[in-house]
């Protein structure tokens, strides 16, 4: 195993604790790598600690924030630098040209040169940081702090007659002069931690407002705070990151803060946004809190929800990711990390879903994405953006010569191909066989028909002529490409993914909304059409109902061709896009997809996702590794009413508890996919 030292300041005994932050990465990592570590002894001075810093170095090196200016004597190496903030920077500007240019020079300009990577908690470091200093963009990795474990969520039964406001912290950037005004007149009750000034307490004693203060608390008091508090302020001026908003968050408390800066790109729209300098803004988003139990309710649920990226195990993998790049491709330290490579796709229509496997690739392995897709002859209305490292290009921009050189001035790692149908993609798969790895992809399941029986014996015209590689999301489609002539090292699996932007972080939320009462409906969404199943579907509920006279009902969403009528059980709604149904989801019980053909269905990804039972019809590719007979749902035959009927009336029989364990499992299972886990199955096969 690699080592790696972590390199720390002092130990302080107050404020935030960057030695707290990393004792969480390290746990996690330590059976991953080997951890050397090294703390500052401030009253030897910084040219003893750089000196026995140098001493110290190791495969790579982690200055995990504060005393930058050790990486002076890490020269040649692998380093890496964790910045929190630039507060301080901008702070002594003001106050001290002399310390402010040595800060800026012994903390900055000259310890980057030898940084390899820096890590940032938010993107207003990051932004600053390349403003300030002109770091390269390509060398600079986001990665937030963790939420502290104990930090857990504490559902509110009641506000008091007197709501508590929490405010954390007492410095002049924390505005606590804001939060006075805005409680004057009103029957608050503040909890303030920190340092009050004398100004500060007068004032509380003029405007007769209720308040403790308490400082020097530990983690335990600090969670006991949060529990205790019924909103947190924290309309700071300024913010590195913004960690408060996130722990209340996670132990589910809401948040009013301000509308700028790292505390409206950690908050985002899980929180109520001010003007800091606004005392109205301010009183009346506490207000509206403390008065309007749904809206309190909404920002619960929506905080819980924007923890999830925050878990201290996340955040570990995201620093390995970070050691891993350092270690790869012959890096020897102190060398510009940029772009590894590219890969072209030749699309037909692309969707979220795959887009989410792009990031991927741009994330985890420094690649230019480079789309080509339809803009014509398109079935669905979905354009997409580019991004950070992704581009789309409009099919009719191209002809045979100009998508050639376009493909040869990028010289891919690989190119996959979407559009077999489409003849100028199989003249550039021909073209690039024999000097670029060519991958396709199909949901396709293997049935034994006649036309497969044909294809499998024109394969080597048809497929292998083509494409070196075929991608497959399951078993099924794995028998396809096996039964067209592929061997197993040239079939690459888990091509279909959940984008777990909407679907990802909504698990814990749904959970705690359904412990008070699991919802008794069945959902379905999608295409109304026949091969859908929707008419079995409708049949076995109904009969089901009748025979158990209970309060089921069942929800289906969707628009299509098939004309469904609602009645006093069945409800019907129009079209939803993703982001709606992972919103609506923790309204709904038992997910539904009785389809006739459903070569793969990543629907059922997603409410695994989600954390919903699932029926589906055997007919769903995606059943044989996201759905588990009486585990986390039930797989009936295609078509058969009476076996639906049956899984129904399993369901509805079940406990409320039954249904959420079952609701667990499936998360559990869900997350043997991914969009990471599908980009690295591709980029197993680049050259």
């Amino acid at each position: 195993m690699r080592l790696i030292t972590y390199y720390f300041r002092e130990p302080r005994k107050t404020g935030v604790s960057i030695e707290g932050i990393f004792s969480l990465v390290k746990e996690c990592l330590k059976d991953r790598v080997r951890i050397n570590e090294f703390y500052c002894n401030d009253a030897k001075g910084r040219i003893w600690n750089t000196q026995e810093a140098a001493k110290q170095a190791s495969e790579i090196n982690h200055i995990t924030g504060d005393v930058h200016f050790l990486a002076l004597g890490l020269r040649g190496k692998k380093n890496v630098l964790t910045i929190h903030d630039l507060g301080h920077y901008d702070t002594l500007k003001k106050r001290s040209w002399l310390k402010h240019t040595i800060y800026r020079l012994f903390w900055f300009k000259y310890p980057l040169k030898y940084i390899d990577i820096v890590t940032v908690v938010s993107q207003f470091t990051k932004e600053k940081l390349m403003e300030y200093f002109q770091f390269p963009e390509d060398r600079i990795r986001i990665i937030h702090d963790p939420i502290k474990p104990i930090f857990r969520f504490v559902q509110k039964s009641n506000l008091g007659a007197q709501p508590r406001i929490l405010m954390l912290g007492t410095g002049k950037h924390k505005n606590l002069n804001g939060l006075i005004e805005a409680a004057k007149g009103a029957n608050f009750h503040l909890d303030i931690v920190g340092w009050p000034s004398d100004d500060e307490i007068a004032k509380l004693k003029e405007y007769k407002i209720s308040y403790q203060v308490y400082n020097r608390l530990t983690n335990q008091e600090v969670y006991e705070r949060y529990i205790a508090c019924d909103v947190l302020f924290f309309a700071s001026f300024y913010e590195g990151f913004g960690m408060p908003i996130v722990e209340a968050q996670a132990v589910g408390r809401p948040v009013v803060t301000s509308n700028f800066g790292a505390m409206k790109e950690v908050a985002k729209d899980s929180a109520l946004l001010v003007n800091p300098e606004s005392a109205l803004e301010i009183r009346d988003a506490i207000d509206k809190l403390v008065t309007d139990k749904r809206l309190y309710d909404k920002m619960v649920d929506a905080g819980l929800a924007n923890t999830k990226p925050y878990r201290h195990d996340i955040i570990a993998n995201q620093y390995m990711d970070v050691y891993n790049e350092l270690t790869s491709n012959g890096n020897t330290g102190n060398a510009t990390i940029g772009p590894k490579g590219n890969v072209v796709y030749l699309y037909s229509e692309v969707m979220p879903y795959a887009i989410a496997i792009m990031r991927e690739l741009v994330k985890q392995f420094g690649m230019q994405v480079d789309c080509i897709c339809w803009d014509k002859r398109k079935r669905t209305p979905f354009v997409p953006v580019n991004e950070p490292g992704i581009t789309f290009h409009n099919y009719s921009a191209f002809d045979e010569r100009s998508i050639k050189t376009f493909i040869d001035d990028r010289r891919p790692s690989l190119i996959y191909v979407v559009g077999r149908m489409d003849k100028l993609y199989l003249k550039m798969a021909l073209h690039f066989r024999n000097k670029y790895t060519i991958v396709t992809g199909s949901d396709n399941q293997w049935l034994n028909t006649n036309m497969q029986k044909i294809a499998a014996f024109l394969s080597p015209w048809i497929y292998k002529r083509y494409f070196e590689y075929f991608w497959v999301p399951g078993q099924r489609q794995y028998e396809f490409a096996r039964r067209m002539g592929y061997a197993n090292t040239n079939i690459i699996r888990n091509l279909l993914t959940a984008d777990t932007t909407h679907f990802g972080n909504i698990y814990e939320v749904n959970r705690a909304h359904k412990v008070k009462a699991f919802p008794h409906n069945i959902v379905f969404a999608g295409r109304f059409a026949i091969e859908k199943g929707l008419d079995v579907l409708i049949q076995a509920f109904n009969e089901a109902k009748n025979e158990l006279t209970n309060d089921w009902k069942l929800i289906l969403i969707g628009n299509g061709d098939m004309q469904l009528t609602p009645s006093a059980d069945i409800s019907v709604s129009g079209f939803m896009q993703g982001h709606e149904l992972a919103a609506q989801s923790k309204n709904w019980g038992v997910f539904c997809l009785p389809s006739i053909r459903e070569p793969w269905g990543v629907v059922i990804h997603e409410f695994t996702m989600a954390g919903m039972p699932i029926l589906c019809s055997d007919s769903v590719g995606a059943a044989d590794a996201l759905v588990v007979n009486n585990y986390n749902g039930f797989v009936f035959k295609t078509g058969d009413k009476n076996d639906l009927k049956k899984a129904i009336k399993t369901i509805m029989q079940k406990t409320d508890g039954e249904l959420l364990e079952m609701g667990d499992r499936g998360y559990g299972l869900s997350k043997m996919q991914s969009p990471t886990i599908a980009a690295y199955s591709l980029m197993s096969i680049a050259k």
